[in-house]
C-alpha cells in the first residue's frame, strides 16, 4: 500500500514494509515523516467526536455517538462459536501477550497465528506483565493470509508511549475484501498528545491517500480499548472507544493491494504498547 500523505504497512513487493518514498523498510529500519496519524489527510477536515452526519474527505459518519457498548465478545477458537458482538466465528486470531504470540495456534489450522513482518524471532524481552512493549518499527501480522471477506470483529488494547511527532503511533491496521473488489483498508490508532491520547480512525482512498474518518481526543494515558465491527460489503465500520459506542463510519474502497491480506499491530519509532488483540472473522 503506497500512501501519498502518510504510510501504510505494505508487503506487496517482496515482504517488506513500503512507504510513499518507495522502499523504506519499516519492519527493520525507519519510516519517512508525515506518516500515519500526522493530521487530517488529503487536506480534509477531521470528523469530531459528536453525533450527526459529518464528512472527512469522503468519510461519512452514518450514526451518532452515544450509549455504552461492551468492548467485544469472547470466543477462544474457530468453528461456529458465538461472540458477544453477534458473530458466529469462522476463524479467530488472538493474543493477550502473556506469552510469545508467534507460538500460538488458537484457531487450530496448524499455522502459527502471528508473525513479525521482518521474519525475525519475536522479542520475548518486550513482554512484561501481559503487555507487549513494542520497540520502534515493529509489525506483527496475522497468519496465514486471509481476505477477510465477511464481517470482522476486532478488539484491541493499545497505548502510544512516544511523542506526538512520531511517524507512526500505536496502530491496528486491517485490509478487508467484500464480494466485489477492491480492498478496503481500516486503521485505528492511538497517539500521545500532551498528557492524554488521541484516537483516530482512517481509511485509504483510491490513490492510497490516508483519509481520516473520526478522531477522539482527551483519552487517558493508559491502554485504550478499541472495538471495531467491519462489514466489507457495505464498507461500514462500527466503532467503540473506551467502552462507549462512537458511531458507524463509511470507509473507502480501492486503496490497498489485495496481496496485503492480513491484520497488523504496528509501532513506529516511538514504540507502542499492546495489552491484547482479537480479530474474529464471522461466518456471515
Amino acid at each position: 500500500m503506497m500512501v501519498g500523505n502518510g504510510l501504510s504497512p505494505s508487503v506487496s513487493s517482496g515482504g517488506t514494509a513500503s512507504s510513499s518514498s518507495g522502499g523504506s523498510m519499516l519492519g527493520s529500519a525507519s519510516a519517512p515523516s508525515g506518516a500515519l496519524g500526522g493530521g487530517s489527510a488529503s487536506g480534509g477536515q477531521p470528523a469530531v467526536a459528536t453525533g450527526g452526519m459529518q464528512t472527512a474527505t469522503g468519510g461519512r459518519q452514518v450514526g451518532g455517538g452515544g450509549g455504552s457498548l461492551a468492548s467485544g465478545g469472547s470466543s477462544t477458537a474457530s468453528g461456529g462459536q458465538l461472540s458477544g458482538a453477534g458473530c458466529t466465528v469462522e476463524k479467530m486470531w488472538a493474543a493477550d501477550f502473556s506469552e510469545d504470540p508467534t507460538e500460538l495456534d488458537i484457531n487450530g489450522d496448524n499455522v502459527k497465528d502471528w508473525r513479525l513482518r521482518d521474519g525475525a524471532p519475536f522479542p520475548a524481552d518486550e513482554l512484561q506483565g501481559g503487555v507487549w512493549h513494542a520497540k520502534g518499527a515493529r509489525l506483527l501480522d496475522t497468519a496465514p493470509g486471509n481476505s477477510f471477506n465477511h464481517r470482522v470483529v476486532v478488539d484491541v488494547r493499545l497505548r502510544h508511549p512516544g511523542l506526538e511527532s512520531d511517524d507512526v503511533p500505536a496502530a491496528f491496521w486491517i485490509n478487508v475484501a467484500g464480494p466485489n473488489a477492491p480492498v478496503v483498508s481500516v486503521a485505528a490508532e492511538v497517539r500521545h498528545v500532551g498528557n492524554s491520547q488521541r484516537f483516530r480512525l482512517s481509511t485509504l482512498d483510491t490513490e492510497s491517500h490516508l483519509v481520516e474518518l473520526y478522531t477522539l481526543p482527551g483519552l487517558a494515558d493508559d491502554l485504550v480499548e478499541v472495538h471495531l465491527e467491519i462489514t466489507p460489503g457495505s464498507r461500514q465500520v462500527k466503532v467503540s472507544v473506551a467502552g462507549v459506542q462512537r458511531g458507524t463510519f463509511q470507509a473507502l474502497a480501492g486503496g490497498a493491494d489485495p496481496r496485503d491480506a492480513f491484520a497488523s499491530l504496528w509501532s513506529g519509532k516511538g514504540g507502542a504498547e499492546f495489552g491484547s488483540v482479537s480479530v474474529q472473522l464471522c461466518t456471515e
